[in-house]
């Protein structure tokens, strides 16, 4: 970055920038993140670069949200999807609606994220991107459970399952069984719910995802809790403690 700099080489400082920003944001850094993403989209619109300039507003949008900046988030996203119209990217223009559901989700606004996320469903199928729709299908699952209509969110959530095992995702499958035991738990079917928390784990255990197995066990831990059997949800609990100190 500092030898783009002293170079005097605008477009690839942006590159640089960006790509710092997002390591910053995998790894959870996310005020140093929001500070970079905002440099480089600075640069983009120097540069007049419409689509990396859009590209940067999601992602900063999206790391907003993940500090609870909402308003923050959506302005930043309504931005880039006004871009994303405005070049024809269809699917990234449907890429970012569907962050915007995600941002009403977040927010407490089910009836709106619901609304949101079956207008972009559609749009997702139609496009051809099978992937985007389970995650969509997905996302429903949780706002239905959010509502409080656990028969809804099973329908959706087992869609989204079916479609992770056709495309061949092994982690995003463990996630929705994750997702689909919670619901039966919700229920106090509390062996399915241990049956389908056992199907993720067979999933996890190669891919070595610790914050999903740290999710998984805590789900684990509150069935047995809840079952009367602390004696077998205290393992799992202080499995999730040692994860999530590792992590």
């Amino acid at each position: 970055l500092a030898a783009w700099r002293s170079l005097g080489e605008r477009r690839w400082e942006a590159e640089a920038l960006y790509a710092i920003a997002a390591l910053e944001r995998d790894l959870r850094e996310l005020p140093a993140a929001a500070v970079d993403f905002l440099q480089a989209l600075a640069l983009w619109r120097e540069l007049a670069e419409p689509e990396l300039e859009a590209s940067t507003l999601n992602q900063l949008g999206m790391t907003r949200s993940y500090t609870g900046e909402i308003e923050a988030a959506r302005d930043a996203l309504e931005s880039a999807l006004s871009l994303w119209q405005q070049l024809g990217e269809r699917f990234e223009e449907v890429e970012t609606r569907s962050n915007l559901c995600y941002l009403d989700q977040i927010s407490g606004a089910l009836p709106a994220a619901l609304a949101c996320y079956e207008e972009t469903r559609p749009l997702f199928r139609e496009l051809g991107y099978e992937e985007e729709e389970a995650r969509v299908l997905n996302s429903l699952g949780g706002v239905y459970d959010g509502l409080g209509e656990p028969d809804a969110a099973l329908k959706h959530y087992e869609q989204a399952l079916l479609r992770w095992r056709e495309v061949g995702d092994r982690l995003e499958e463990a996630r929705t069984l994750n997702n689909i035991g919670v619901v039966h738990r919700t229920l106090g079917e509390w062996q399915e719910a241990l049956r389908l928390y056992g199907q993720a784990r067979e999933i996890l255990e190669p891919l070595g995802n610790r914050s999903l197995e740290a999710a998984r066990l805590n789900n684990v831990a509150f069935a047995y809790s809840n079952m009367g059997e602390p004696q077998r949800a205290l393992p799992s609990f202080e499995e999730v403690l040692k994860l999530r100190q590792e992590t």
